[in-house]
């Protein structure tokens, strides 16, 4: 099933998810005619349900989301998370944590994460065909980060402030919903030869190689991350 669909009156939809608001409100729009389950287990989440150490589970008239606490690296949530699976019917899994620890129980259930760009997930996308949609951070996401504290370290830190505070930035991730975009994204990714942020890029941005680097060009520099950016950063 993919995590963008639609489904007829008759057809029952059921789903596994490792809670993942940003997946859920920013990224996937379902639209079900039947009533669903959801199962989530997650690390932060809202407050209410954030306070929760045992399985919660919340009702709509067609949406049912259960959600299990905790990270499922741990032998306590792992077991929470796997008795859930097996207790229900499940086609879809939605995760904002690494699902090895539960591959052989989800098996061939579609799935989708909120993750990085590795090989781990390039294996599951390509070879088992389970990894349907991946949100994900990539390799140099940080390099503007270490841009910034360079010019600190050097002695430059005053003028990349804005009005003499810190500045915040927002980076998105990457998204990938086929195997062909994933490998794409995950080759530029994993390159040591050609990244999303280069040496030259972020030297561009640090006074002690560019006298004339300042804080507007470091946060574009910084807030063009999108895959479209960087292809264009990189003559593609």
């Amino acid at each position: 099933m993919p995590l963008k669909s639609e489904t007829s009156a008759q057809a029952k939809t059921c789903a596994l998810d490792f809670y993942s608001k940003h997946l859920i409100d920013s990224h996937i729009s379902i639209t079900y005619s039947d009533k669903i389950s959801f199962l989530s287990c997650h690390h932060t989440g809202r407050e209410d349900i954030a306070k929760t150490d045992k399985p919660l589970t919340v009702e709509t008239p067609k949406l049912t989301v259960t959600i299990c606490p905790g990270y499922i690296s741990l032998d306590e949530y792992l077991a929470q998370a796997t008795d859930c699976f097996r207790s229900g019917s499940f086609d879809a899994v939605l995760s904002v944590l690494p699902v090895e620890e539960m591959a052989s129980v989800i098996g061939k259930t579609p799935f989708g994460i909120v993750d990085s760009y590795n090989t781990r997930n390039l294996q599951l996308f390509t070879n088992t065909g389970s990894l349907k949609y991946v949100v994900g951070k990539f390799n140099s996401l940080v390099g503007p980060a270490f841009a910034l504290m360079l010019n600190a370290v050097t002695g430059n830190g005053d003028d990349f402030r804005e009005n003499g505070k810190a500045i915040k930035v927002t980076q998105g991730f990457w998204i990938s919903a086929s195997p062909e975009d994933y490998l794409n994204k995950y080759t530029l990714s994993a390159s040591a030869a050609l990244n999303a942020y280069s040496f030259e890029d972020l030297s561009k941005v640090v006074r002690i190689f560019n006298k004339d680097a300042n804080l507007n060009e470091l946060v574009a520099l910084a807030e063009a991350c999108s895959y479209r950016a960087v292809l264009a950063r990189r003559g593609q």
